[in-house]
């Protein structure tokens, strides 16, 4: 049972010591030149999409109330998945 508690004690102690590792990163990431880059591909990934789905909309049959939203939806998806 002791070597139990030894072993959670241990495991317990590398998992903060990566949540702490990663939350530096995260930071040493968040500089200003990185943030520029990151909004720069969103532009970009929003200025292709809507290219891409002008072209598309010729051939479907909705209205431009339901078209804004899907181009919304799709646009953040794109966004969504570049960040992963």
């Amino acid at each position: 049972l002791k070597i139990s508690y030894e072993i959670a004690t241990k495991v317990f102690i590398l998992l903060i010591q990566g949540t702490v590792v990663a939350k530096l990163r995260l930071a040493a990431n968040a500089t200003p030149e990185i943030a520029q880059k990151k909004r720069i591909k969103e532009e970009l990934i929003t200025e292709t999409v809507q290219k891409e789905l002008e072209e598309r909309r010729r051939s479907w049959d909705v209205n431009n109330g339901q078209f804004e939203k899907f181009r919304q939806w799709y646009i953040d998806y794109r966004k969504d998945i570049w960040h992963k």
